[in-house]
Order: structure tokens, then C-alpha cells, then sequence
């Protein structure tokens, strides 16, 4: 990663800002002044602000106008959008309403003017600074200024002092890349966020609950049909999860693509392995025909067949490009069809873990699994590379966050090894029939008609055949720990393991022992070491500073506020760009719109008009009505000459009060 400058590597994050510090002049006549002995040179500073409800209401009301968009032949001014709700104001067919909560143009334009009045509250606020992101013009610089602030959370002295902020002793940290950042939630507070993970894990393990009931009916009319709901489950999985971790806050695409990859982990452990081995009785473990042997086999023949077969066809991404994409009924729409999806590390993650989990769990009893395995960790890793290279679009930028779990996942996997490989060794060979000493008496001879879980079969008994006595061998499901041979019953008429095995079983019992206390102690020590780190640890980045200016690199990207929503082409910006030279850090380009078309702070009416007037020019934004007639509050009204008149104007923020600032500076003269 030393050889790859990111724009990370030059940035640091302040985490506690003071709250009226607005000004990226400020911070960089501040850094500059402070560290003067190591000549700190700032490129670009990126102040965010504490705005998420003005910034998730402007999203609801460009998704609402979107939806208007949707059923118009073409792109709609917002001027025009009246006249279109008088003439296309039919409801919608009952099936859309059903199925896709399908509402009429005048319900939309109504919940847009809710939209609205909630805008013109939220845009007389005062926001506080939450977030600070410093772009030093040097790595050296980068690492100068976290040597000396870096801190950790439970130390702190007077050596602080010098470098304290407006008084505040900033706190500052390493920070994501920039497309990693989720701007709309970057400062949700932390209690909200654990009530939304909470609320969305009871759902996930509720959901579970409903695939284990699925797999168990299926289970009843035979592994095919268990099997095939099995990998239906792995398939919608991910689209469940997203879902799901969509209600959630998470500051960076980090933490978003770690809280999938643990529920998706989750979600297909239980269903591919577990949940065969919970609803599969007992003495079917080896019994021949459509039991857990076959069924296993079955699982590993869907996931051979399936991975190549759906990786490389791109099914969905054909129906859109093929399908959808000719019948759409804008260019915007056909443009939208036609983009790549993205991937995600931690659905690729799930992938692997699952087919090494399912694997371990019943290697004992059927080791041929090894061998399937590797053929479907080949097919995952070609047909993953090339739907990276030929299928996916690029992907923000993650950390090791999910790496780092991923390895936690495999100490798991290894620990479920030992556990299931034990105690399968030791329940061996499934029947719960014990051999005694008796044979049967004459009295018993003749022939029987029995019942087996509805199968009626015949069975002859012969005088002198042998006596076998009920045993439990199901070690696991009586909590017996660990299942050596000197647990099992005392009564030799009840013992069901022959020398070898009391010998192996034994060996491997205290094995699962040893190794479930070494995972467990290495899960805490890691979890311990990590606490230790972030309460008494300053936050360092090691090797060599890279010998590159920042301004030098060709693909970097600044710390510029926007976001993604569904249905647009490009992000939307969250703040002012008038103050950026050039559009070097922007990592997107329109073609055809400039800039403006494609900031939210132009969707508050009076702040548009404010900008209009600053730069005096005439401008035209697509989404702001140029007549208060669109707005709920009378907001900026337009004579003939375009000149901008404010009213009922008062207690209208300035745009640095409710939208974050973003400034660069030349740094290639110093």
C-alpha cells in the first residue's frame, strides 16, 4: 500500500471541532503557523456540518421528484410540474399499488410541498461544525501534524497545550477515502446507531427463523427441494441484507460493507449448515437414500454448478441492458439500465467463508467435500476476477475492516472444525443401538409389521439373533463436554464405542478442548488489544512517508460532501464548490449539466438565489421553481429582468451555517 498514494494518505480527520469554526482559512492559517518547523502546507480543507435532517430531507424531496420524472416521456422542469399533474392525474392500476406502493402524481406533488415546508425549517437552523478534514500537501506533513495531535482517549497532558484549537485539544485521527465517506450519515449519534443495529439484527435472526421453517418443509419431500431453497436463500440473501443495513447509519463504506458482511456471514451459515444438522434426526446422520449424506452432496453439486453458471452469464445485468434498457422511456432511464452494478468485498467474503464453513462442518462424514470445495473456490476466484475487471463498475474504496473480520470468521470456521469432527467421531455410527450380551429367546421369533416415521416395512425375527438396547449416542444435543469415551454410560449394555474409537475420541475430544481455548483466547486478546489501542494508544502510520506532492498525483480526490441516490446517474453535491479551482478533486464529470444541476444546496430556494446573485450571472436549476408556486412558503419570486427579490426571507441561514465548506488552495509556487 506504500507504492499507492490515496488522498487518505495526505488527510487527517478532527473529530472534535469547535462549533462555530467555519472558516477553512482558519485551520489552514492555524496548521501552517503551528507547525512551521516542518514546513505543513494545506491543499484543501472540507468542514462538515451537523446538517443530516436538512440533508435526508432534500434527498426525499429529489426522490419524490423523480418519481414524477418517472412518469413523464421526458425531463420535467419543476416549473412544468403542475401543468403536468393537471393533465396526467390518473391513478395508478391496482397491481402497482400493490406491489410497489404506487401512488398518484397529485399524492407525490403534495408529500414534494410537505418536503418542501420542512426545507424552508431546516434552512433556518444554525448547524454546528461536526467534522473536519485537513489535505496536507505532503505525506510528511500528514504524519508531522499526527505525531503531534494524534492522542489517545484516557492520556492526555500539558505537552497539548501548544497545539490546542480556539482552546479545544483536537482530536485527530486517520481518516477513510474520500468516496468511502457517507456524508449523509458521517455524524449520526452513536446511540442511534446501536438502536438501528439492534433493530435490524432482531429482523435478521427473525428471517432466519422463517429460512430454517422453509428448509425444513422443503427437507421433508427430499434434499433437491431443500437444496434449491437452500441456494434461492443464498442468493436473495444479499438483497435482504442490503436492505436491511440500508436503515442504517454508518459514517463510512467501511463500516456499511462490514455490518453486511456479518449479517450475510450469518444469514448463510446458519441456513447452508446448521440448520441441516438441527432438522435432520438423529440416525439419518449416515442412513442411505435421501437423508444428510445426500443432501450434502446435493449442496455441493447446486454450489458447483450455480457459481460459474450465475457469475458469468450476468443474468440480471443482461435482462437490463437487453430488456429493460430499449423500452425505457427517457434517455435518462435507458442511461440508468445500462450502468454497471457494483460489487461488494463483503458479499465476496460471505462466498468464501460459506462454502470453507459448510465444508468443515461435514468434512468427517464426508470428506469428499474437500475435493468439491477447491473446484468451487476455483470457479469463485476466476469468475470473481473477471466480474471485477469486465462486469462491475468501480467500488468506493474500503478499508480492512471486513478483512479483519473475515479473519475472525476463519478462527470460527476452524473452531466449528474441531467441535463437529469430535464429536461426529464420537457419536459414530448414528444408530443409538448398542450391542448386550443377550440373544432373542424363541418366544420373540416370527415376523413383524412395523411403522418408521410412516414407511410400513416387514422384519423377521429369528431365535438366537442378537439383543440391542437403546443408547443415546447424540453427545452433542445432551450437552456431554467433551465427548471422550469415558462419558459415555457406566452400563456396559449401554457403551456403543469399540477400542479405536474410545482411544480417537478421546485424543480429539481434549484436542477440541486445547483449540476452543486458543481461538477463545486469541478472539479476546485481539478484542482486548484493540480497546487498549484506541483508550492508550496514539493512532501512527508506519514506513516511510511517500516522496510525492499531493498536487503531483494524477487520480486523487478531495473530501468533496456528496451523495448517492437511487435512480440518478451521479452523486449529488452537499455544499459549495465555487471556492475549488478546477474540478481536479471531483472524481465525476457530466457531460451535459454542469455542476449546479447536481448540488442540493441550489434545492433551498433562497440560498439559490443568493449564489445567483453573488455570481451575477443568470442560471437555471432544473429542480428549483423559478415562481414561489412550487414552494410552500413564499420563498423568491422573479421580475422580468431575472433580478432575484427575497421575501419573507428572515432567519435564512448563511450557506457555510447549513451546508459544509469546501476550499483548496495553490500550494505548487511554495
Amino acid at each position: 500500500d506504500e507504492d499507492q498514494c490515496t488522498s487518505a494518505d495526505y488527510t487527517i480527520e478532527i473529530k472534535n471541532p469547535p462549533n462555530d469554526a467555519r472558516d477553512p482559512l482558519e485551520w489552514k492559517k492555524f496548521f501552517e503557523s503551528t507547525f512551521v518547523d516542518d514546513d505543513v502546507q494545506v491543499r484543501a480543507c472540507t468542514i462538515a456540518l451537523d446538517n443530516e435532517e436538512l440533508i435526508k430531507a432534500l434527498i426525499r424531496r429529489r426522490q419524490l421528484i423523480l418519481q414524477l420524472n418517472n412518469m413523464s416521456p421526458k425531463e420535467l422542469d419543476t416549473d412544468e410540474i403542475e401543468q403536468f399533474i393537471q393533465n396526467h392525474n390518473d391513478p395508478p392500476p391496482l397491481w402497482k399499488k400493490i406491489l410497489c406502493c404506487a401512488k398518484s402524481a397529485d399524492k407525490i406533488y403534495a408529500m414534494v410541498q410537505e418536503e418542501d415546508a420542512n426545507i424552508y425549517v431546516l434552512s433556518r437552523k444554525v448547524y454546528n461544525v461536526s467534522s473536519v478534514f485537513v489535505t496536507f500537501e505532503t505525506e510528511s506533513s500528514q504524519r508531522a501534524v499526527l505525531g503531534a495531535l494524534s492522542r489517545s482517549k484516557l492520556i492526555a497532558g500539558a505537552s497539548y497545550e501548544y497545539y490546542k484549537f480556539k482552546g479545544v485539544e483536537l482530536d485527530v485521527q486517520l481518516t477513510e477515502e474520500p468516496d468511502s465517506i457517507r456524508w449523509q450519515d458521517l455524524n449520526v449519534p452513536l446511540m442511534k446507531r446501536i438502536l438501528e443495529i439492534s433493530a435490524t439484527t432482531f429482523i435478521s435472526f427473525a428471517l432466519i427463523a422463517g429460512g430454517a421453517v422453509l428448509i425444513g418443509l422443503g427437507r421433508q419431500d427430499g434434499p433437491e427441494l431443500a437444496s434449491t431453497i437452500i441456494t434461492v436463500c443464498n442468493q436473495i440473501t444479499p438483497i435482504i441484507v442490503r436492505m436491511l443495513t440500508s436503515y442504517e447509519s454508518h459514517p463510512n463504506e467501511s463500516s456499511y460493507s462490514a455490518s453486511n458482511y456479518i449479517k450475510m456471514t450469518v444469514f448463510r451459515w446458519v441456513n447452508t449448515a446448521v440448520i441441516m444438522a438441527i432438522i435432520t434426526p438423529f440416525t439419518d446422520t449416515l442412513r442411505d437414500g435421501s437423508y444428510l449424506i445426500d443432501s450434502v452432496y446435493t449442496m455441493f453439486l447446486f454450489d458447483l454448478a450455480l457459481t460459474p453458471g450465475l457469475g458469468l452469464t450476468d443474468m440480471f445485468g443482461n435482462l437490463k441492458r437487453h430488456v429493460f434498457g430499449p423500452r425505457a422511456a427517457s434517455q435518462r432511464q435507458m442511461n440508468l439500465w445500462f450502468k454497471a452494478g457494483t460489487y461488494d468485498i463483503g458479499e465476496m467474503y460471505t462466498n468464501v467463508t460459506r462454502v470453507f464453513f459448510f465444508t468443515l462442518f461435514y468434512c468427517t462424514i464426508f470428506p469428499a467435500g474437500f475435493f468439491y470445495a477447491s473446484a468451487i473456490f476455483f470457479f469463485l476466484y476466476w469468475v470473481g476476477k473477471f466480474n471485477i475487471l469486465r462486469t462491475y463498475c468501480q467500488s468506493p474504496q474500503v478499508s480492512a475492516t471486513v478483512s479483519k473480520f473475515s479473519n475472525q470468521f476463519l478462527l470460527l470456521c476452524l473452531l466449528f472444525y474441531v467441535v463437529m469432527a469430535s464429536y461426529q467421531y464420537a457419536q459414530f455410527p448414528f444408530d443409538n443401538a448398542c450391542e448386550s450380551e443377550d440373544v432373542v429367546a424363541d418366544e420373540y421369533a416370527g415376523t413383524y409389521e412395523i411403522n418408521l416415521g410412516g414407511i410400513e416395512t416387514t422384519v423377521e425375527v429369528n431365535a438366537g439373533d442378537k439383543v440391542y438396547n437403546f443408547c443415546q449416542q447424540n453427545l452433542l444435543r445432551n450437552a456431554v463436554f467433551p465427548p471422550i469415551a469415558r462419558l459415555q454410560p457406566q452400563d456396559e449394555n449401554l457403551r456403543w464405542m469399540n477400542d479405536s474409537q474410545e482411544t480417537f475420541s478421546t485424543i480429539y475430544g481434549w484436542t477440541m478442548v486445547v483449540v476452543f481455548a486458543l481461538v477463545s483466547s486469541t478472539l479476546a486478546i485481539w478484542t482486548i488489544i484493540r480497546i487498549v489501542n484506541t483508550l492508550f494508544c496514539k493512532g501512527q502510520k508506519r514506513g516511510d512517508p511517500a516522496p510525492h506532492r499531493f498536487s503531483d498525483l494524477p487520480d486523487v480526490i478531495g473530501y468533496i460532501p456528496q451523495v448517492y441516490v437511487n435512480g440518478y446517474q451521479f452523486p449529488f453535491l452537499l455544499c459549495d464548490i465555487d471556492n475549488i479551482r478546477g474540478n481536479d478533486l471531483l472524481s465525476w464529470n457530466d457531460p451535459e449539466r454542469s455542476y449546479d444541476y447536481w448540488n442540493l444546496i441550489f434545492d433551498v430556494p433562497e440560498l439559490a438565489a443568493m449564489k445567483r446573485k453573488e455570481r451575477e450571472i443568470e442560471t437555471d436549476d432544473a429542480y428549483v421553481a423559478d415562481s414561489s408556486s412550487f414552494s410552500s412558503k413564499p420563498a423568491i419570486s422573479f421580475n422580468a429582468q431575472d433580478e432575484v427579490e427575497m421575501e419573507d426571507s428572515g432567519g435564512i441561514s448563511e450557506p457555510a451555517e447549513i451546508f459544509s465548506v469546501v476550499q483548496d488552495w495553490d500550494t505548487s509556487q511554495n
